[in-house]
């Protein structure tokens, strides 16, 4: 008696009523015909950040261009000297164009070697060379956008934000996750599966904590806005009065961050919910869930990483004066590697998740082709 599983392999194909024949889909093919492109797009962007980067790098040690690294700032490039900091970024370069030109041209073998080196660019772009300013100047967004609508400020105050040295470190983050794609795609493929149910549960606790890390942080800078002082002092409030509107902002950002991240544990971060007109009912993108949580990882953890080593040194760069004796000041962002952590193991735990859904639906669609051809 034949099996199922033995008709899948070999469904026939019928004839239908024009004249045509009718075969059971398949996905696994299509996917991997789509999927190419895709692929090498991480490939491809972290070639021409390189080549980019490796490009400004030699106009900066010309002179041909001024350098943006010059403060005040405390990343590794402004505590530096401006040579040093050129051939750091060249040599950054020169790195990145060997390690994802293989990828591009399809020929980058699976090695731990090959894999362990790609990550080091990650390490460098994202927790080494940045500091605060890339997760500020993305966080500032919302806030700046409001002053201009509402008039209290014009569109050069995305300049004043949104600087050259910030635009480069916020590409060289955006470059790290590019990199670390390019690792773990040099790893060889192991058979080590974690069962559905651990995954279900690893999510849900990464998701819970990635979403309670960043209300803490916004209970304090909301409860500043209305003249609480929460962790502080009386006198330390009234200094930086004129920056708790700013504190507001990234804090109500902060919880909608959080409620989304509770969504990758959800049912509506899967379907769109019903009050969302024109998407309601439609899969949500696995990869807008995914990339957004990824990157917003790598901007906390990098910031984060940042205060952990400002704080454990007692210099909490350009923090207003006395912030290092007010414990709500810097003890909220000591939890943002965390927060970052949580929320990556968060993303990939609902990608791996959809993945099987999906996978289960097809073979869902597969039986039913079969027993729709084994019905007389």
């Amino acid at each position: 008696m034949p099996t199922k599983n033995m008709l899948i392999k070999n469904v026939p194909t019928r004839s239908t009523p024009a004249g045509g024949t009718l075969t059971p889909p398949r996905p696994a093919q299509n996917a991997l015909a789509t999927a190419g492109p895709r692929k090498k797009t991480p490939a491809w962007l972290a070639l021409v950040w390189s080549v980019l980067l490796g490009a400004l790098s030699i106009l900066w040690l010309t002179g041909v261009l001024s350098f943006p690294f010059h403060g005040p700032g405390a990343s590794l490039l402004d505590t530096t000297t401006p040579a040093t900091a050129q051939v750091i970024l060249l040599g950054i370069a020169i790195a990145g164009l060997a390690l994802s030109a293989p990828h591009v041209l399809r020929v980058a073998p699976r090695s731990r070697t090959l894999a362990v080196t790609t990550l080091l660019l990650p390490v460098m772009l994202i927790y080494v060379i940045p500091d605060y300013r890339v997760l500020a100047a993305v966080g500032y967004l919302p806030v700046m956008l409001v002053m201009v609508i509402s008039g209290t400020e014009s569109l050069s105050i995305f300049g004043q934000v949104w600087t050259g040295s910030t635009v480069i470190l916020a590409a060289g983050v955006l470059a790290g996750l590019c990199f670390t794609v390019l690792a773990v795609r040099s790893w060889p493929k192991t058979r080590t599966r974690i069962s559905t149910p651990r995954l279900l549960l690893v999510g849900r606790v990464a998701a819970y904590i990635a979403a309670a890390i960043p209300v803490g942080y916004a209970v304090t800078r909301i409860a500043w806005a209305l003249g609480i002082p929460l962790g502080i002092s009386e006198s330390f409030l009234k200094e930086i009065d004129q920056i708790t509107n700013i504190g507001l902002g990234l804090g109500l950002f902060a919880i909608v961050g959080a409620i989304l991240t509770l969504g990758l544990v959800q049912r509506w971060g899967t379907i769109f919910p019903r009050w969302m007109l024109g998407l309601r009912g439609r899969p949500v993108p696995v990869g807008l869930a995914v990339n957004s949580a990824l990157i917003v990882s790598l901007l906390v953890s990098s910031a984060g990483i940042f205060i952990v080593r400002g704080a454990l040194s007692g210099d909490l760069a350009l923090a207003p004066n006395g912030a290092a004796s007010q414990v709500a000041a810097w003890l909220p962002e000591m939890f943002w590697p965390l927060w970052g952590a949580a929320l990556a193991t968060a993303a990939l735990a609902y990608r791996e998740r959809r993945r099987r859904a999906a996978h289960d639906e097809r073979q869902e669609h597969l039986l039913a082709a079969v027993d729709d051809r084994r019905t007389p």
